[in-house]
This record gives C-alpha cells, sequence and structure tokens, in this order.
C-alpha cells in the first residue's frame, strides 16, 4: 500500500513512517443562490401576528378601562340624582301628610251588596262603611262613582255611562257610617253589568 501525503498538522514520529489510512474529507460546496435566501422559511409573518395581537389585547384592555371609568362616572353621578329623587318625594309626602293630615284616618271597607231584580227595578246596589280611626271628629268628603253597561262582564270591566257625586260625612272619634250607591240601566232591565266605587277626596 502506497504512502499516503504526511499532513502537515499531525503529529510526525522521526522515526517511524506516519500512514493514514482514512482518506481526506473533502466537504462539498454547496453554491448560496441569492434567490434562495427568499426562499428561506421566514418568521416575520409570525411576528407581525404577534404585534397585532399584542396590539389588539392592550386596544381591549383599553376600552374595557374606559368602559369602567364611565361606569363609575355614571354612578358617581346618579347617586346625588337618587338623593335628589327620594328627597323630592319625602318633601311631597310631607307637603300632602301636613295639608291633609287626617287623611289615613279614614277606613272604607265593602259591607254588602244587593243585585237587580225585578222586585227592586233592575237597580244594583252596594254598601261601604266609613270608619273614623281616631278619638276626634272628622269630617270627610267622599266620592260616589257609578257606571252601568248594557253587555255583562265587558273586558277591563265597566266604565261606561259613568256619573259621580261628593258627599260630605262628619264622624265622631272611633265612629263610623255606612253608604250607599246605587244604579240601575235607563230601561229597568236587569241584564247587563254594574260598577260602583266610593273613595275619600278630603278629611279635616
Amino acid at each position: 500500500m502506497d504512502n499516503l501525503p504526511i499532513d502537515k498538522n499531525q503529529p510526525v514520529d522521526n522515526n517511524q513512517n506516519v500512514t493514514n489510512d482514512n482518506p481526506p474529507v473533502t466537504l462539498p460546496e454547496t453554491p448560496i443562490e441569492v434567490g434562495s435566501l427568499e426562499e428561506q422559511p421566514s418568521f416575520t409573518s409570525y411576528t407581525q401576528g404577534a404585534t397585532d395581537d399584542d396590539s389588539k389585547s392592550k386596544k381591549c384592555k383599553k376600552i374595557k378601562t374606559i368602559a369602567s371609568v364611565l361606569g363609575i362616572l355614571l354612578i358617581i353621578i346618579s347617586l346625588p340624582l337618587t338623593v335628589i329623587l327620594v328627597k323630592q318625594r319625602q318633601e311631597i309626602r310631607k307637603e300632602a301628610s301636613e295639608s291633609q293630615p287626617a287623611f289615613n284616618d279614614i277606613q272604607i271597607t265593602f259591607e254588602s251588596e244587593t243585585p237587580p231584580s225585578t222586585a227592586n227595578g233592575g237597580t244594583y246596589s252596594t254598601t261601604f262603611k266609613v270608619a273614623n280611626t281616631v278619638s276626634s271628629t272628622r269630617t270627610v268628603v267622599v266620592e260616589k262613582r257609578r257606571c252601568y253597561c248594557l253587555t255583562g262582564n265587558p273586558p277591563g270591566g265597566c266604565n261606561d255611562n259613568c256619573s259621580s257625586e261628593n258627599a260630605t260625612l262628619t264622624i265622631g272619634g272611633k265612629q263610623s257610617t255606612n253608604v250607599t250607591i246605587s244604579v240601575r240601566q235607563p230601561s229597568g232591565t236587569i241584564c247587563g253589568s254594574f260598577q260602583t266605587d266610593l273613595s275619600v277626596v278630603s278629611v279635616k
């Protein structure tokens, strides 16, 4: 076997012949084309996408922050308005109670009713009890309202052909009185429907 060329970088023993059983390895030179750099995978789009996500996240956080601030401001502004409205309602109630201090002293309860019949000429009547709950005498103005309808049980109740009148009652302390309201069809028939109501207008 022929001796191979001596590698200058390899230590040499002067007393021996240097042999190299392995052939020299030559790395292939791969030419790099300019165009090949453009074909290499690029992470520019990925980086750009991450940047867009970050910007969107920042925008969302900013919008949430603005919404939170606006909500807090709305609450701060609405609190004084709520207090003012409540105060106004209290003042209105106070004025109403001062103008009619004994308004709640009167209680109205339903006592009885008389249906229309041939014997009573088709008249429908209701009786209410008006009671004074305090020991002092009260002068009460009540409204007596009556309605009649030609049909029976109309939707929403009978609110046709209505009329009303006021009556003044003087009720002693812890006393009560009865008020009767009557209504009938003009023809005197017992068909149709009727409605009667009694309400307090004023108390002194």
